[in-house]
């Protein structure tokens, strides 16, 4: 669904992308190319997964002014969120989206709304597409990581991993030697989940495409080699040392957050989180860099399902803070990624939107500074947009309502609702920006 706002500063059609979702981070040893600075090419937008648009238009104070552009169907049901990006060849933005129950992937002009080009798979796809250079990256039920052309949807290549890949990829150039994608997958079958992460060569890379650089699956709890893989979508930033880490959580029995270095897969640190019946950490981590909110050496934080919001060193996987949300009452696993909005972590759980201080505020905890009153249950993580000051958070719930809340007003905005009560919208947002004319 699109939504259009008009009689502002400027003339432009914001795409919220109701669906599971979809900077470049500069620096010695990453690099990433994603079109313009308007695009949401991936999972909560960039590399560290941040979740923060750098769209400045999309605001809290303009969302009331945001109407239905149109609707478009694809045949089947979306629990993959979109990426949305500039695609140079055809000169539009382009929202690409995978359907499951009839499976397929998409090619969407922004704009119109026209379907640029749909092409059936072999089985659901439940991870986010992630787009760099004419590429664009996702995961399938089928066990493989499918790289298609952008620009006309033909396959390039593919990689079979063993395993569902639900994990949404990460893509960057680490080395200088072109695209590394970054995806785990985990295991064949619910009963034997056994998987692996991998750092597979991508389109363009000086390696034959859709090869292994490197795989892990050195968990620390395997029960017996039959679990232990991840859902996970990693995020990926430099620690103090530069050294590009690689972070994502595993599934259960292990029930921990993993840091390995992105060149060659070697563990850098583990942190276990509280091991439980269904305890997994499925959410994808976001990642600080080194002397943001005066932590030196960086800070990862994550949601798991043991109901724990963590705050992790980057640099030695550390605690930093725990916030413990076990003693609410609430039917919905948590598996909301982390928005970082300067010095405050945004999340949701179950019913509630928190707003924290991301640094310590005493000897392993944190505070709140704000939880939303109570609305529909919810899986979906946020999404932030908007100038500072004026920014808004952006969540879709169970119900069919694209939930709206003013980042520093703490006030909850007036919901969209999709228009169907049977509606689940369990995405993250994608927001961009289309100049009209």
């Amino acid at each position: 669904m699109l939504y259009e706002a008009r009689n502002l500063r400027r003339s432009f059609t914001i795409g919220l992308a109701f669906a599971l979702t979809l900077a470049a981070l500069d620096g010695s040893m990453l690099t990433a190319r994603a079109g313009r600075a308007s695009d949401y090419p991936m999972l909560g937008h960039d590399l560290t997964r941040g979740s923060v648009s750098p769209d400045t238009t999309v605001s809290a104070s303009h969302w009331p002014a945001l109407t239905l552009q149109h609707t478009v169907a694809l045949g089947g049901f979306i629990l993959a969120s979109p990426a949305v990006a500039y695609n140079r060849n055809l000169g539009v933005n382009v929202i690409y989206a995978a359907t499951s129950g009839a499976p397929s992937f998409a090619a969407i002009n922004a704009g119109s709304g026209a379907i640029i080009w749909q092409v059936p798979l072999a089985a659901d796809a439940y991870s986010s597409p992630a787009v760099f250079n004419n590429t664009v990256y996702f995961g399938s039920e089928d066990h493989h990581v499918y790289a298609l052309n952008a620009t006309t949807g033909k396959l390039v290549c593919s990689f079979d991993t063993g395993g569902r890949v639900e994990a949404s990829p990460a893509v960057a150039n680490i080395d200088g030697t072109g695209p590394l994608v970054f995806v785990g997958d985990t295991g064949a079958t619910e009963s034997n989940n056994a998987g692996h992460q991998w750092a597979i060569n991508g389109v363009g890379n000086t390696n034959p495409k859709c090869t292994v650089r490197w795989s892990f699956n050195a968990w620390a709890n395997t029960n017996n080699g039959h679990n232990t893989g991840t859902w996970s979508s990693a995020a990926l930033g430099n620690d103090a040392t530069g050294r590009p880490l690689l972070v994502f959580g595993s599934t259960q029995p292990d029930d921990s957050v993993y840091a390995l270095d992105a060149r060659d897969g070697s563990q850098a640190w583990r942190f276990q989180t509280v091991i439980g019946k269904d305890t997994d950490v499925g959410a994808a981590p976001t990642i600080s860099p080194p002397g943001q909110n005066g932590l030196a050496d960086g800070a990862v934080y994550v949601q798991g399902k043991d109901r724990h919001e963590w705050a992790l060193d980057l640099f030695t996987g550390a605690l930093l803070w725990d916030f413990d949300m076990t003693t609410l009452k609430c039917s919905t696993n948590p598996v909301s990624g982390t928005a970082l909005v300067g010095s405050l972590v945004v999340f949701n759980f179950c019913k509630w939107i928190y707003i924290l201080d991301a640094a310590p505020t005493g000897p392993g905890t944190t505070s709140v500074v704000w939880r939303s009153p109570p609305g529909a249950h919810a899986r979906a993580s946020p999404t932030i947009s908007g100038p500072p000051g004026d920014q808004v958070i952006l969540r879709g719930d169970k119900e069919g309502n694209e939930d709206a809340y003013s980042l520093l007003g703490h006030t909850v905005l007036t919901p969209f609702f999709v228009g169907s009560t049977t509606t689940e919208i369990i995405a993250s947002t994608a927001v961009y920006v289309y100049v009209l004319g």
